[in-house]
């Protein structure tokens, strides 16, 4: 077994998209409301899929029994994480493990669900966290797509000139947070959008 902590939790989450300007004004309709609830960490994520993208090619074929599967580091401290991201007909949720893991280059490939992953993209980017009320908001900046070297030698990246803002539930009781959000959401998937960046797909 690779992991020695194991977390899986509900989740509710609704996104928008803005330019560095209309983040300034979200921030400011919030006024001083906002609590901060972490540092600002340095994310980077390493997603895994078949090696003809099938989940990424689930993501727009199926509104359910989907999934994402990553590992990734925070800035913060030198454990790598395995995640599972999914999309079921009860709602969505994330599966959290600790493993013993040093780098990624030790991960080769993982088998899951009977699918065999190896590493396809690796995302980087800044975020930081707040409190609203019952809702986290996470704020992503400086986000920088990269194709993985067993995918291909040549090293493509792409940068993300807009800053993603994701409301996240705190409360599993109370699943009502669109009320606290000023615009429309859009649907966005770091992953799925940097394979289609990198790999033009």
């Amino acid at each position: 077994m690779d992991q020695f902590f194991k977390m899986i939790e509900y989740r509710k989450e609704l996104k928008l998209a803005f330019s560095d300007l209309e983040l300034e004004d979200f921030k400011t309709f919030y006024n001083f409301e906002l609590k901060r609830l972490f540092k600002t960490r340095e994310i980077t994520s390493w997603y895994f899929d078949t090696n003809n993208f099938k989940l990424y090619n689930d993501s727009f074929d199926t509104d359910v029994d989907k999934f994402k599967f990553r590992y990734r580091t925070y800035s913060n401290d030198n454990v790598l994480y395995k995640e599972i991201k999914e999309n079921t007909q009860l709602g969505k949720y994330k599966q959290k493990e600790k493993t013993l893991f040093r780098d990624i280059s030790e991960i080769k490939h993982v088998t899951h669900k009977g699918l065999m992953l190896s590493p396809c993209l690796k995302i980087v980017y800044t975020r930081n966290y707040y409190e609203y009320k019952n809702v986290r908001i996470t704020i992503d900046n400086n986000i920088i797509f990269e194709n993985t070297k067993n995918r291909s030698k040549h090293v493509s990246r792409f940068f993300l000139d807009k800053n993603i803002v994701e409301f996240k539930i705190l409360n599993v009781k109370d699943t009502e947070i669109e009320k606290n959000i000023p615009l429309n959401t859009i649907s966005f998937s770091k992953y799925s959008f940097g394979v289609k960046k990198i790999y033009n797909l």
